[in-house]
């Protein structure tokens, strides 16, 4: 018999009488921890008051009180008592039974269950009798024949009847996870900054408890197996990396003590400069998580409370693995991932990180090569629940996607079931954003201009070279398109299917077309609302620019960083693409036939072309992507809201005027002023589906 076990995230070693939790160690009396051997050994079967006391207390004559007393000793070191009986229960006038899960020498975790029934043979029969009864039992047999092919050739439909609201805040939150027990949702809320707090919802009786004391950049957060503990990443800081050094953390927290009053959280993995995210527990406490090895370069490795290490368990240097899940019932990790080419794949792998299964994710026609296949377990743990652009899907572990009936709500994200299967919680972004035009004369935003009023979301609006027309991009009608301004008159411009992919736009330099991205292609619109479509190499993810006539500045994702390209247009669809060895872009403008302003995902601002000149006033002062060049000046907002101008040729910065965080972009400047995106009302609320 193994002198070393576990049970649930407990680790009980007998040699050293102790049990081991979340690094605090319990001494016990060898008598008591002889007793849960006893009932480790039968986990989920009744071991009467008389088997205990003859196992450990042979030839010696013992009280029941003597049994109990290491009982209570037990249930203490559990964290239980003999009111809520949790691990050890009582059953009266018979004995105890531990009621939790046991694994012995780092084998797969056993489930307590039920005994089989004993099922008596039947009387043996005459062949003639047994023919006959065949013959009598084939309409049935047939009947579940039919049965089982239609339950498993037909899909399985994720159709839901009612929908309930479970937060109505003003406040964002996101990330809801179910706990194991499903009584309560453990959800991240946040306010005006990136740090937030991590909340709970009684779902019985509807009251909310604010967990954590203090506020934090917390990650999504995960339930150990028995539902007393959380784990979670913790980013040090909202800026950038070249503007403070990174600091990653990885933290737990007692579910029930912070249930009653907020707690401090424990730090298991303490301000490590290399990113370490998706924190999952696993068995015995252990914690799995994402950890950056090399820019745009993950692996997956474990964290072991015995002995405060990091081991890594699965890489794959071909692949950027960018999301994780583990089922403590299937013992199975899944994990996503995206090659060099943009194509994404689905692994299974067992916690020894051998390969269990590997296929692509059969993307649909309307689906983008950008979409990341964030994924969470289905309570059975035979596949898994994702979100895309266009809402909630199931994805099977050969990589099928099929979608999940939510009765026509739309902007869902972050899916996970409840753990009897018929309920499922997400995310549901509602916004209402406008553009806003601001004249030179006075750029404060009490003198702006909405430029076409609605409650949804509109943004990046630009002017029409040469004309009157402003497009922007907007979900008025549903999905993104491109919608236009022409005096008084607004009107949606595309009617393309399933929408736009993202709000990047340009006009072209006479005025007549304009240009976004669909399907992973370039998309040119006329006026009077012709498309042509124009067939790449690469998957594009972001129109920057129209240079001249038939050429565009575009950006491409390839080796896992966003790369710069000239996409020349050629008749009848064909284009021509030309590498620029620009990478790792947020954002750029050519500011002629040579030379470009270029922001990098660092931060930096840098001019590219016949003189590389870093532009380091810049540093810093970039908020998203929202740079714009007009006549030898560069124009941004920063993340103070400070709307700041710079001069290429006299190297000179100055800050023109100061906004509150409701502005979030420079969307275009020209002679008449500047456009800017203003944010009227963002939420994040949470959902329930049933």
């Amino acid at each position: 018999m193994s002198q070393q076990f576990w049970v649930n995230n407990y680790f009980i070693d007998i040699k050293r009488n102790q049990i081991s939790h979340q690094q605090q160690q319990t001494p016990l009396a060898p008598k008591a921890l002889a007793v849960l051997t006893i009932l480790a050994q039968h986990a989920g079967e009744v071991v009467s008051h008389d088997a205990l006391m003859d196992a450990v207390w042979p030839d010696t004559v013992v009280t029941p009180n003597t049994l109990q007393r290491c009982i209570a000793q037990l249930r203490k070191a559990f964290g239980d008592d003999s009111k809520h009986q949790a691990f050890i229960k009582t059953h009266a006038k018979q004995g105890y039974s531990l009621e939790a899960a046991v694994s012995w020498d780092e084998q797969k975790v056993t489930v307590a269950a039920e005994p089989a029934p004993v099922v008596s043979s039947p009387p043996t029969q005459t062949p003639t009798r047994q023919v006959n009864n065949l013959w009598l039992l084939m309409p049935m047999i047939v009947l579940v024949g039919i049965v089982a092919w239609w339950k498993f050739s037909t899909p399985e439909k994720h159709v839901f009847t009612q929908v309930n609201p479970l937060t109505a805040s003003d406040e964002k939150e996101t990330k809801a996870r179910y706990s194991p027990d499903g009584k309560y949702l453990v959800f991240h809320r946040f306010q005006a900054t990136c740090e937030h707090h991590i909340w709970a919802k009684d779902l019985t009786t509807q009251q909310e408890f604010r967990l954590t004391k203090e506020p934090g950049i917390f990650g999504s957060h995960s339930w150990s197996q028995d539902g007393t503990q959380l784990t979670f990443s913790e980013k040090g800081s909202c800026k950038r990396p070249s503007a403070a050094p990174a600091c990653w953390r990885i933290n737990t927290l007692d579910f029930s003590s912070a249930l009653a009053q907020p707690q401090s959280v424990v730090t298991r993995l303490d301000c490590d400069e290399q990113r370490n995210a998706v924190a999952r527990y696993l068995p015995h406490g252990k914690i799995a998580m994402l950890r950056e090895t090399a820019p745009h370069t993950n692996k997956l490795v474990v964290f072991d409370p015995r002995d405060n290490q990091l081991h890594d368990l699965y890489s794959d240097n071909k692949r950027y693995l960018y999301s994780y899940d583990y089922s403590f019932v299937s013992n199975l990790i899944a994990i996503t991932s995206r090659d060099d080419s943009n194509n994404h794949y689905i692994d299974v792998i067992d916690l020894a990180g051998d390969v269990l299964s590997s296929h692509p994710v059969v993307r649909r026609p309307q689906d983008s090569s950008y979409e990341f296949y964030n994924i969470h377990f289905h309570p059975d743990g035979e596949y898994l629940v994702t979100d895309t652009a266009l809402g909630l899907f199931k994805l099977s572990f050969d990589g099928r996607l099929e979608q999940i009936n939510t009765l026509g709500h739309r902007h869902l994200f972050d899916g996970n079931y409840h753990p009897d299967g018929r309920r499922i919680v997400a995310s549901q972004l509602a916004g209402d954003k406008d553009s806003v035009a601001l004249s030179w004369n006075n750029l404060s935003m009490a003198a702006g201009r909405v430029i076409a009023r609605s409650n949804a979301i509109d943004s990046g609006a630009r002017r029409q070279p040469n004309g009157d027309i402003i497009t922007f991009m907007s979900m008025r009608s549903g999905t993104r398109q491109l919608w236009q301004v022409d005096g008084d008159k607004i009107t949606q411009l595309s009617m393309i299917d399933h929408g736009y992919a993202n709000d990047s736009f340009s006009w072209s330099p006479d005025g007549a077309s304009v240009a976004a991205v669909v399907n992973d292609q370039v998309s040119v619109l006329s006026l009077d609302g012709k498309e042509q479509r124009y067939e790449t190499s690469l998957a594009i993810e972001f129109v920057m620019a129209w240079e001249t006539e038939n050429t565009l500045i575009v950006s491409a994702v390839k080796n896992n960083s966003s790369q710069l390209y000239r996409l020349r247009l050629l008749p009848d669809g064909e284009s021509e693409i030309i590498a620029l060895v620009i990478d790792d872009v947020n954002w750029a403008q050519a500011i002629n036939s040579i030379d470009f302003v270029v922001s990098y995902n660092s931060g930096e601002v840098w001019l590219r072309g016949q003189l590389d000149k870093h532009l380091a006033p810049l540093d810093g002062q970039v908020f998203k992507q929202n740079l714009r060049v007009f006549d030898g000046k560069i124009y941004g907002l920063n993340e103070a809201r400070q709307l700041w101008r710079f001069d290429i040729e006299a190297n000179q910065f100055e800050v023109l005027s100061q906004y509150t965080t409701d502005v979030t972009h420079v969307s275009d400047v020209n002679s008449e002023g500047i456009l800017v995106n203003q944010v009227i009302d963002f939420k994040k609320e949470l959902i329930e589906f049933q």
